[in-house]
């Protein structure tokens, strides 16, 4: 079995506003071994990007980690300093943002930017023309036309496709141990997504390097993952492998989400939908955010503290499952 390369403990986020916390990441907790894929799902605005600014620790203000764990490699970055966490960010850990339109600086040239990063992480220093030799190399990798050439282009010349490459070609640029993706296919026409999808895997057999996916596409996950999280409001409300996920989900918003995606093996006149919305979920403190949506909710589902009850790997937090192993 593969070592456990990350390991998340109780992690919370919360950002402080005048008026109000907003609790976006509460008592997160979660695994990833080397050389596994991990996807993260859930509504927009459940905490799968915070969960992730946190593992990096780019949390913006008013934000803040509050408590828990993030050992990586069996060290917890939440101890290190702000220095060591510069020499792992890009490094062992690379990150592709979920907008490549905004992440790429329009005044610099695509390859001066992959440039900088190779120049920020490298063990001694490198001549301008081994550092060429591996901008090419990477704008090759990812799939770049005529890398040789294009390095010297600005990102406006670039279409979306080609620029979210440029930027899975930084992420890969020290060749790290473990690469968080936010919704690398977003914005992508179906063929694009299909050959990112297909350039990511290629990377991971290549490389073997460990991946988070963030994402609303469960069919991403259902080729990509090994693992699925499902997110509800700050908290994982489920987890484990992507085929016990979705053959025999247990938590009820998991089956609702499920219900509500079109498939094209059977007849479905009408798509379900989960009624309500998010709103309200984070008043919620010690009980089941989803309880106020929940056609299966009961009285102390709103004010009861929820435990993890397990199915081999596969983790759900209901109070449905009470009684199971905990």
């Amino acid at each position: 079995m593969n070592e456990v390369l990350l390991k998340v403990e109780n992690l919370k986020t919360y950002f402080f506003m005048k008026r109000t916390i907003v609790k976006a990441v509460d008592g997160v907790s979660f695994e990833l071994r080397r050389g596994e894929v991990l996807g993260l799902v859930g509504e927009s605005g459940c905490g799968k990007s915070a969960t992730a600014l946190s593992i990096m620790r780019l949390i913006p203000h008013p934000g803040r980690i509050v408590d828990g764990h993030i050992y990586f490699k069996g060290r917890d970055l939440l101890a290190l300093s702000e220095k060591e966490m510069r020499g792992i960010r890009g490094k062992e850990i690379g990150m592709i943002f979920q907008d490549p339109h905004n992440s790429l600086d329009p005044v610099y040239t695509v390859g001066w930017q992959l440039s900088e990063a190779i120049m920020l992480h490298a063990p001694k220093k490198m001549d301008k023309k081994s550092i060429l030799r591996k901008v090419v190399d990477i704008l090759g990798k990812v799939g770049i036309p005529t890398p040789e050439d294009r390095h010297r282009d600005y990102p406006h010349q670039f279409s979306g496709g080609q620029k979210q490459r440029i930027m899975i070609g930084m992420s890969i640029s020290n060749v790290p141990d473990l690469i968080i993706a936010d919704e690398p296919t977003t914005a992508l026409d179906v063929t694009v997504q299909a050959q990112i999808i297909d350039l990511m895997k290629q990377l991971k057999e290549e490389y073997n390097v460990s991946i988070i996916l963030i994402t609303h596409n469960l069919g991403l996950v259902a080729e990509m993952c090994d693992k699925v999280a499902i997110m509800y409001a700050g908290k994982i409300v489920e987890i484990g492998g992507v085929e016990e996920v979705f053959y025999e989900p247990l938590h009820p918003y998991t089956k609702l989400l499920l219900k509500s995606i079109p498939r094209v093996d059977i007849d479905m006149p009408r798509l379900e939908h989960i009624p309500g919305s998010v709103e309200g979920a984070y008043e919620i403190e010690e009980g089941c955010r989803f309880y106020p949506r929940c056609p299966m909710a009961m009285d102390k589902c709103r004010d009861t503290l929820v435990r993890a009850y397990s199915k081999g790997d596969h983790i759900v937090y209901c109070h449905l499952y009470e009684g199971g192993e905990g």
